[in-house]
């Protein structure tokens, strides 16, 4: 039995809790932690909902999707899963509103794959295959659509980062690898008011044998316009979901050893504020 925890500060947990508007301008609080208990399903991604509560789901070991609502006190309630086409097999879930799921897995045991879960009434859309060669290597940490349908991916192609933007319909816009030098990942994809593209993720120094929370941002067109590296050495420290707050400032939370750390950068990219939950 694998034992699931959540635990929500404010209104994010391990990953910022997806919302439509996010508010982050001051150190956060503890409001509550619930735990719930699930045999071998982790739960991948969760959604705030307009009329209160949270939505949290991930994928179990039958390869169904399992989805969970967490109510404003913490209260949580099991609902239906949903079993996909025999033609998926998914891997990751993403929440990218109240009622619609994006799958990553593959198709045919082959090609990695997009699908659209509409929740509310178990439907699954046909795929959007990413078919190219270099793509079908990477492992999908995270999903995002931006404002204009575009879906964003992050995650790590042997060893190294993988960054890639799609249409709504699958074509492939760019994709980004860094070089195999060095050894990146992303966790946490985040499209800012400005179209840009903030990622949180970790960065690991050969040299120093340390593994730093890595923080970047790109521009619409996947043009690398600064990164930032945080974290403490001699342990493991990895940036797993990153936003923008109401004034535009990059909040990023992360691991560091056993701690779970909020921080949030000012215009200079320092670090105006930290707050660190111990979950030993």
């Amino acid at each position: 039995m694998r034992r699931i925890a959540f635990t929500f500060f404010a209104a994010y947990c391990f990953f910022f809790v997806q919302t439509p508007c996010q508010s982050v301008s001051a150190p956060a609080t503890v409001l509550w932690q619930r735990t719930y208990y699930a045999q071998d399903f982790i739960v991948q991604s969760a959604f705030k909902l307009k009329n209160g509560g949270y939505l949290a789901g991930g994928i179990n070991k039958m390869g169904h999707i399992q989805r969970i609502h967490i109510s404003e006190s913490g209260e949580i309630t099991v609902l239906k899963e949903i079993t996909p086409p025999p033609t998926c097999k998914p891997s990751k879930l993403f929440f990218l509103d109240e009622t619609t799921c994006v799958l990553i897995g593959t198709h045919d045991s082959a090609t990695l794959a997009l699908y659209i879960l509409h929740s509310e009434a178990a439907l699954v859309d046909s795929p959007l295959l990413l078919s190219t060669p270099h793509i079908s290597k990477c492992r999908i940490n995270t999903a995002i659509r931006t404002r204009n349908g575009d879906f964003i991916l992050g995650g790590v192609k042997e060893g190294n980062m993988a960054l890639i933007r799609a249409t709504p319909d699958g074509k492939i816009l760019w994709s980004l690898w860094t070089p195999k030098t060095l050894k990146e990942e992303v966790f946490s994809v985040y499209e800012t008011t400005d179209g840009d593209i903030l990622c949180a993720g970790a960065y690991t120094d050969y040299i120093l044998r340390d593994r730093l929370i890595y923080i970047l941002k790109f521009n619409p067109a996947g043009k690398l316009l600064w990164f930032k590296q945080l974290g403490q050495s001699n342990q493991e420290n990895i940036g797993y979901s990153m936003i923008e707050n109401i004034n535009n400032a990059p909040v990023v939370a992360s691991k560091s050893g056993d701690q779970i750390s909020i921080i949030q950068l000012d215009e200079s990219r320092n670090i105006q504020w930290k707050k660190i939950f111990d979950y030993t």
